[in-house]
């Protein structure tokens, strides 16, 4: 009973390392944390402790593994719904920093990196000058398309 129940175990945490490495929403971290709470409960059962003793352990353990689960997955969640904070992506909305401008095209420096900039669909003020605060409105390849630092976004 201990040698099946030290299996379980095994098996149970290697279907939590699956999931850790194929997510399936959480399906396999559950049924591993129950296969651990079981593992567990066998090798108790099969060391000769009480069921009144055994039962209760395994239960919390299997209580707390998926509370566990429940707050990684609430994180995962979060995370997901964040904006991304790098990579070309996030310059959309930042302020930057006319370079140089020649009729409908120009160069701008945006957080810290010298992009190639065109005017956006809405821009009616006259060309942006040297030294001029503009805001990223998209991005298009390596190509920032940009507005008056004044107007807002669509």
């Amino acid at each position: 009973m201990v040698v099946l129940g030290l299996i379980v175990v095994l098996a149970g945490l290697a279907v939590v390392v699956i999931e850790a490495h194929a997510s399936t929403g959480g399906v396999l971290a559950v049924a591993g944390v129950m296969a651990v709470a079981a593992g567990v409960g066998l090798i108790m059962a099969g060391s000769g402790a009480p069921l009144v003793l055994t039962i209760p352990v395994a239960v919390v353990l299997a209580v707390l593994g998926v509370l566990g689960i429940m707050l990684m997955a609430r994180k995962v969640v979060a995370a997901g719904n964040q904006s991304p904070r790098t990579g070309p992506t996030a310059l959309i909305g930042t302020v930057a920093t006319v370079r140089t401008w020649n009729h409908e095209e120009g160069q701008v420096v945006a957080d810290g990196t010298l992009w190639r900039a065109v005017l956006s669909g809405d821009w009616q003020d006259s060309r942006p000058i040297p030294g001029e605060r503009v805001t990223v409105e998209t991005l298009d390849g390596l190509t920032l398309s940009v507005r008056p630092l004044y107007t807002q976004g669509k």
